[in-house]
């Protein structure tokens, strides 16, 4: 028989409705895990600026002259000098780090939910079934569907909590530091990245 892939996906998708919540976190959690690792990115500049000596003070805004002096410093990367760099880097490690794993926790912990609701969902629809069903079908092929058909879902199930949500987060968080760094280099590189994608 012919399944629509849009059918499936909606199907499978209202298996995650009772954890809307958790999927909010871990969408949440993404963002700062994939803006931790963007902004890692971002510390390399002015690292590099420095090492060549082409840093230049920045002339500060008008928010930055009525800021602190600590976020005045965060404010002009030209200025960074190696303290500032060695602690925004361990900061975005550890940020990596703590944000990283509570990602993988919390998609590991969705899909075993999903995985196990699906199991659940198949063995309480199976007793409803007819008996020529049953007479029909080998007691192996019915428990292989509930163990190993259900667990080829967890293909499926990672790639829409991975390439669905993650990667476009962390797609968007470094077109946002391109644009923020050379806005004009961006635009000539967005011409072949559309030949890319």
């Amino acid at each position: 028989p012919k399944f629509s892939i849009w059918g499936l996906t909606i199907r499978f998708l209202k298996l995650g409705l009772p954890y809307k919540g958790r999927i909010l976190a871990t969408i949440l959690v993404c963002l700062v895990a994939s803006g931790a690792k963007s902004l890692q990115i971002f510390i390399m500049k002015p690292l590099i600026d420095n090492a060549r000596g082409l840093g230049k003070a920045a002339p500060a805004d008008k928010i930055a002259e009525k800021a602190p002096d600590w976020v005045q410093q965060l404010l002009r990367p030209a200025d960074w000098d190696l303290k500032t760099l060695a602690i925004l880097a361990r900061g975005t490690a550890a940020l990596m780090f703590i944000f990283g794993w509570l990602k993988d926790y919390l998609t590991n912990f969705l899909t075993g939910r999903l995985l196990a609701d699906l199991r659940n969902k198949i063995a309480h629809h199976l007793p409803f079934l007819s008996l020529k069903y049953h007479y029909d079908r080998r007691s192996g092929d019915l428990v292989s569907r509930i163990t190993n058909d259900v667990a080829v879902t967890e293909s499926a199930s990672n790639f829409f909590f991975d390439d669905m949500i993650v990667q476009p987060i962390t797609a968007l968080c470094g077109i946002g530091l391109i644009l923020q760094t050379n806005w004009k280099l961006a635009a000539g590189a967005s011409v072949f990245f559309i030949f890319y994608f």
